[in-house]
């Protein structure tokens, strides 16, 4: 009897600790953050990109970080903070 507790236990804490390691995952961006980013989009991106040519590009989040960072080293005025508004902005809406 206590051979099979022992075992119930150890895959207990096996799945609890799988789960866990999911749930180390970033929480999901707020309504106000997305609200934000797409907001600074709206303001500092589509003076020089069309909204269609942003939707089109399907990136994921790596994939916005890169192309948020590259547009602020050709210019684009977002600090940090703004940069990732619009990264979680970009990668909740078009991914």
């Amino acid at each position: 009897m206590m051979k099979k507790t022992t075992i119930a236990l150890i895959l207990v804490f096996m799945v609890l600790s799988l789960v866990m390691v999911g749930c180390g995952s970033e929480p999901a961006p707020s309504a106000a953050d997305l609200a934000k980013g797409q907001e600074l989009v709206e303001s500092r991106c589509i003076s020089c990109h069309s909204l269609d040519l942003v939707a089109d590009a399907r990136y994921g989040k790596t994939g916005w970080e890169t192309t948020v960072m590259r547009m602020v080293s050709l210019g684009t005025a977002l600090n940090h903070a703004e940069q990732v508004k619009v990264v979680e902005y970009l990668a909740a809406t078009y991914h």
